[in-house]
């Protein structure tokens, strides 16, 4: 399996949010072009984190997004979930049915 880089950027935006001072915002703009991608998809990304619970979105002009959270209560397997998705973190090839199929053969 292989995470999308959604996932890894979304960390990384959390990353930076940890450095801001107080209730300081910093604009999905900012973000995005901190880590080089298009503000719209960075906006998505940052939403889903929003909806997580784990980032808050300030509006207004001097709006942004700042952590919901303390750093050390955000496990990452919480930002894979929301980025991601609930969703199998493996795709079973039916080795275990051969295996039954085979034991049946055998006996």
């Amino acid at each position: 399996m292989q995470m999308k880089t959604g996932v890894e950027q979304a960390v990384y935006a959390i990353l930076m949010l940890t450095f801001l001072p107080g209730k300081a915002v910093l604009p999905g703009e900012v973000i995005s072009g901190q880590l080089g991608g298009s503000p719209t998809y960075f906006q998505k990304l940052l939403r889903k984190l929003v909806s997580a619970d784990l980032i808050a979105s300030v509006p207004g002009k001097k709006g942004g997004f700042r952590l919901k959270r303390k750093p050390e209560d955000i496990p990452i397997y919480d930002v894979y979930l929301a980025i991601e998705g609930k969703q199998s973190l493996y795709s079973s090839t039916g080795i275990f049915h051969d295996m039954l199929n085979i034991k049946k053969l055998i006996n």
